[in-house]
């Protein structure tokens, strides 16, 4: 009998005691970004405590390109329009986000560039 009691003495502090030491939380989310519904993400980086997405264009012409700092809020947007250029993949190397892209030259040869991209989106070089 004691030992019933003791058991329910337990169980009783054991729920009474827990809604009172529970850690409080609280969710913070990002601003919602409008859908561009011809975009389809390409890649998202983290970078030097902020985040990169790429984004392409279902013709392949264009990359879109949104920084948002360590807390998700955003900072820029920036279109990357290479002109004649169709870009293939982008990839992080040495920390630096790097497009590659194609061109057809006058001979009829495909031609591979490759375009650092800077931490604001923009494109800072191009080598061939």
């Amino acid at each position: 009998m004691r030992y019933t009691r003791f058991i329910f003495v337990l169980v009783f502090l054991f729920f009474a005691r827990n809604p009172f030491f529970l850690q409080s939380s609280d969710m913070h989310f990002s601003e919602v970004e409008k859908k561009e519904s011809n975009h389809s993400r390409s890649n998202f980086f983290h970078i030097d405590d902020q985040f990169m997405l790429f984004l392409s264009d279902r013709d392949k012409k264009e990359i879109v390109v949104h920084v948002y700092d360590s807390a998700l809020r955003h900072k820029s947007r920036s279109i990357l329009e290479l002109v004649e250029k169709t870009p293939l993949i982008i990839k992080l190397i040495n920390n630096v986000p790097v497009l590659f892209s194609t061109i057809i030259n006058s001979k009829g040869e495909k031609e591979l560039y490759s375009h650092n991209i800077s931490n604001e989106g923009l494109l800072s070089s191009t080598l061939l």
